[in-house]
């Protein structure tokens, strides 16, 4: 059995571990994680949080906010709260960094994104890779030194070139989970039907 890990420990891994995230979609999937000994879940607000709380309790459970959904920082400051209170570890926040900020200034852990963005793609040109020249890649890491600011403790950075992704990883202090962006990480997001 596992030992859930904490934010700290997390951060500890970062330059010595290798972690593992995995998105699911239900407690089924959450259980397997759990056994398979992943470090990390992550899953929607709109799946049965609550449920997959309960078959990985060991596991680091991440929930992410739904984008455009809490126009306020009163409203994602409660929508937080209450998914801290069931079962959350951490909250994944596609907003802005006012709003990272916001949570992150409560003392819920939060988690940001970077590089290439589904819910922003018209302004990367459509569904591609993101950071493949010297603008682009500035403009990811500069993405993720804000997210640094705003109190993330973790970014995802999504479908960047390896050595961006890399370089990045080895310069900021916060948690890197790479989708799609190679090695260099410190973690790796999956998607539970891809494994």
């Amino acid at each position: 059995m596992i030992k859930k890990l904490t934010v700290k420990e997390i951060l500890e891994c970062k330059g010595n571990k290798k972690l593992t995230e995995v998105y699911t979609h239900n407690p089924l999937e959450a259980e397997s994680c759990e056994l398979a000994e992943v470090e990390m879940i992550v899953s929607s607000e709109n799946n049965d949080i609550k449920g997959i709380r309960k078959a990985a309790k060991n596991t680091f459970f991440t929930v992410g906010l739904q984008y455009g959904k809490y126009l306020s920082e009163l409203d994602i400051l409660n929508r937080c709260f209450y998914l801290y209170e069931n079962g959350a570890d951490a909250i994944y926040c596609p907003q802005s960094y006012k709003y990272i900020k916001a949570i992150a200034d409560e003392g819920i852990p939060v988690i940001g994104h970077t590089g290439f963005i589904p819910y922003k793609s018209t302004f990367y040109g459509g569904f591609k890779a993101y950071g493949k020249n010297a603008n682009e890649a500035k403009k990811v890491y500069e993405q993720t030194l804000k997210l640094e600011e705003a109190g993330a403790f973790a970014a995802e950075i999504e479908i960047v070139p390896f050595k961006v992704a890399e370089y990045i990883s080895n310069k900021v202090k916060i948690f890197m989970i790479g989708m799609g962006s190679g090695l260099g990480c410190d973690a790796q997001y999956l998607f539970s039907e891809d494994i």
